[in-house]
């Protein structure tokens, strides 16, 4: 009787051992990427880079040309392109003036 219960005990955790083997084969083809889906991310990715640097290329241009319109120093439209507020710049024009 201990026997049998031995072979049962042993066949259902071959039984599980097997499942998971067969459900890792299945997940296993899905998990994997395709060489030429990760080319084109890839690809993709670096003409992105690209565009993004020549548009930002074509900003800083052209503020300065809007700056030469207007009047104002060049540097100034640079600080607030830059990220700076424009409190800040008219604070340090300020001081400067002093």
């Amino acid at each position: 009787m201990q026997s049998r219960r031995g072979t049962i005990c042993s066949s259902v955790s071959d039984s599980k051992s097997q499942d998971s083997f067969e459900r890792a084969q299945i997940l296993l083809p899905a998990a994997m990427a395709n060489a030429d889906v990760v080319a084109f991310n890839i690809a993709a990715f670096v003409a992105t880079l690209f565009l993004l640097e020549a548009g930002a290329d074509k900003f800083i241009d052209h503020t300065a040309i809007v700056a030469r319109r207007i009047s104002v120093s060049q540097a100034v439209i640079g600080l607030l392109t830059a990220g700076a507020e424009w409190e800040e710049v008219s604070l340090n024009l300020s001081l400067i003036q002093a």
